[in-house]
């Protein structure tokens, strides 16, 4: 049950004065107790605090794939940015599921992530993960994959790349040195064997069924992969008008249902008035 203005307006002075709360602290916390009364559920999603993004963006591992066109591999790790302003976000007057959703850049899209899809990679666990990335490009061996968004790399700091190789350091190497340093979703991202994602799935996940669901999209990865769709573009495209398309039949099909029990209420109202005894 929604409570009035009124009576959200009181309570949140009343927290200001006794816990001394600043206003949009003590509202977002009245928010939180009427949604945990209410969707119990959606509190992860909507008030996941330790994973609060900043506005330039951090490291996460997605630990339940999204089921959409767009997608990507389950553990895979990347730069991803939030889908709201974290520091002019409304509790009261925003999409409480957007709070804490952020977007993520593949390389044949974007897709969004909720709180309960993704963890947030803390700096030395992204450095260990980059002290795993094989030097071969063959998925089925190599424990981490890297993969690159863009080739120019031109987001890496030009002047210490040229440093830590003059020390003797190789290229590839000298990218994984300041690989934590970079903030964009445009240089990277990387992938775990598929039995590391077998061995891991559904472990975070806050839902029943949590496992299988990660599995059966493994799985569905793997099919993709073995037919050439996995990310590949022009597919992607057609897979994407073809969603569209069928979006704008449904919402066709929708408008025309509504005008044909408009008509007929028009028809029940006009035969009302014909026979007032009749009744349909």
């Amino acid at each position: 049950m929604q409570r009035s203005s009124k009576t959200e307006t009181k309570l949140i002075e009343q927290r200001m004065e006794l816990l001394g709360e600043d206003f949009f602290t003590a509202r977002k916390a009245i928010k939180r107790k009427d949604l945990e009364r209410v969707h119990p559920s959606l509190t992860l999603d909507c008030f996941a605090d330790d994973k609060q993004l900043p506005d330039e963006g951090a490291w996460i591992q997605v630990i339940m794939p999204p089921h959409c066109v767009v997608t990507c591999e389950a553990l895979s790790i990347w730069f991803a940015t939030p889908a709201a302003d974290a520091k002019t976000w409304d509790y009261m007057e925003g999409d409480l599921g957007h709070r804490y959703k952020v977007k993520v850049l593949t390389p044949v899209g974007e897709f969004t992530l909720f709180a309960s899809e993704y963890n947030l990679v803390t700096p030395d666990a992204l450095n260990e993960y980059i002290g795993l990335v094989g030097s071969t490009k063959d998925e089925t061996k190599e424990h981490v994959m890297l993969h690159w968004l863009d080739p120019r790399n031109e987001y890496f700091d030009a002047d210490r790349l040229f440093y830590i190789q003059s020390r003797g350091v190789g290229r590839a190497d000298a990218y994984k040195m300041l690989m934590g340093e970079v903030k964009s979703p445009h240089v990277c991202y990387f992938t775990f064997h598929e039995e590391y994602q077998r061995y891991f799935a559904g472990v975070g996940v806050a839902n029943l069924h949590g496992r299988s669901a990660v599995e059966a999209h493994i799985k569905f990865v793997a099919r993709e992969k073995e037919a050439g769709r996995w990310y590949n573009l022009e597919y992607t495209k057609q897979e994407l008008a073809e969603q569209e398309a069928a979006e704008k039949r449904r919402e066709t099909e929708k408008a025309e249902q509504a005008v044909i029990a408009k008509n007929r209420k028009a028809t029940e109202k006009r035969f009302a008035k014909m026979l007032p005894s009749f009744r349909l």
